[in-house]
């Protein structure tokens, strides 16, 4: 931890500033490996082990926890870290271009193993805050440390340990992933984001998705979260071998030689044509994520909007992404 963020951060219990309690500190830089935070108002405490402030709630259960674990084994045992994503992210959070970020305190709500972390770092914001509930924190941290503009948080998204200072955030593929989606973007946007300053969220797509709600989703739900992680890693890599011969072998070819007749005819073209651009075991990873979580909910466009309004946010754009998914932005009112 980085003690000089250490104003930042805030009791997730009462809203309390923070001081350091204790620490161990380790390497050239004097960062914080082991210690303790104190809230001043509340006196509660809160370890920082292995680098990493830890706020998970000691209530946390049922679906929250399951779906924690869930995406903890999966970030720590894809914990790669490719090129790709800077084009990737940059699909989901248009019109905010990179060079924007130039300077501004950033929030990753929900920052799994920090691969959109480390891209804010290299843009040269002043600090990007990422905050997972998963053991996915200790995966974004070893990703990040070479910068020294991260700081890695454990945490609930529900009770963010952060102020309401920072000038843009987002959330990329995760409120799809709780059973409140619509109160848990009013929370993070009311507690992290100043007025002025905005905020973008990518969310899965009902439209052109019904196969996957009607069919995947049931079978997601019922039997593949509920395998040994493992076990649903071998059963992945079978449909991820499908998947990335189709990408490769006919849907990239048919995008790059503009076989327009068989571009018609090719199923889900959009998406599978995209995974062309991926190794297998990132696409093995994809496949993993789409069947491990106990909760993956898609939603319309005019959903969409309706969560970024309800969060208290003006609309500034809403983005049909790959004709499968939906990207929002918008800006909290306010000087």
């Amino acid at each position: 931890m980085k003690e000089r963020f250490l104003e930042l951060l805030a009791c997730p219990a009462c809203r309390g500033d923070l001081d350091l309690a204790a620490a161990t500190r380790a390497g050239a830089a004097g960062e914080i490996a082991d210690g303790r935070l104190r809230c001043r108002a509340c006196s509660v405490e809160y370890p920082i082990t292995g680098g990493v402030p830890r706020f998970v709630p000691a209530d946390l259960g049922g679906e929250a926890r399951e779906t924690a674990d869930a995406f903890g084994w999966s970030w720590t045992s894809f914990d790669r870290l490719y090129a790709e994503y800077r084009q990737q992210l940059q699909t989901w959070i248009a019109p905010v271009t990179f060079a924007e970020l130039a300077g501004r305190k950033l929030l990753d709500a929900g920052c799994g193993k920090g691969r959109h972390l480390a891209v804010a770092a290299e843009s040269g914001v002043e600090v990007a805050v990422g905050v997972d509930l998963s053991c996915a924190a200790d995966v974004a941290y070893r990703n990040t440390a070479r910068f020294p503009n991260v700081l890695v948080l454990q945490g609930d998204l529900n009770r963010l340990p952060v102020k309401t200072v920072f000038d843009y955030g987002w959330s990329i593929g995760v409120v799809h992933h709780v059973a409140d989606t619509a109160g848990v973007m009013r929370r993070i946007v009311q507690t992290a984001i100043r007025p002025g300053g905005r905020f973008s969220a990518w969310l899965y797509g009902r439209e052109n998705n019904d196969w996957i709600v009607k069919v995947v989703n049931p079978i997601r739900k019922r039997f593949t979260s509920k395998m040994r992680p493992e076990s649903l890693s071998d059963l992945s890599w079978l449909l991820a071998a499908f998947l990335y011969a189709a990408s490769h072998g006919l849907y990239r070819p048919a995008e790059e030689h503009r076989w327009t007749l068989l571009q018609a005819l090719l199923f889900y073209r959009p998406y599978i044509t995209y995974l062309g651009r991926f190794d297998f075991e990132e696409i093995h990873s994809i496949v993993v994520d789409h069947l491990i979580a106990p909760v993956a909910s898609y939603y319309t466009g005019p959903e969409v909007r309706g969560f970024a309004e309800g969060a208290g946010l003006t609309v500034l754009a809403l983005t049909w992404v790959r004709q499968m998914s939906w990207a929002v932005y918008g800006e909290r009112p306010g000087a």
